[in-house]
């Protein structure tokens, strides 16, 4: 599983990796705090903020608390309903 998911990371376009510096490190310990969201959670964001990303994209609805963003889009909440 590991493999698949870094090969979806690595080779889908329109996604980029990013570093994980001292920078996005800082900035995720204070997203942390401020609204009490996961480390990892926290590390998504931070880079996103970092390399200047307007929307956030997610599959946690907790996460739409993050004002950081124009935007924090739940996925759940694109799909058609089912009939």
């Amino acid at each position: 599983m590991a493999r698949e998911y870094r090969s979806i990371l690595t080779e889908s376009s329109g996604l980029r990796l990013v570093p994980v510096t001292a920078e996005v490190a800082e900035m995720a310990a204070e997203l942390r705090a401020r609204y009490s969201i996961r480390v990892a959670d926290a590390i998504q964001a931070a880079a996103g903020i970092r390399q200047n990303c307007a929307v956030f994209i997610t599959n946690d609805v907790r996460l739409t608390c993050l004002a950081e963003f124009s935007d924090v889009i739940v996925l759940a909440d694109l799909a058609s309903p089912q009939t």
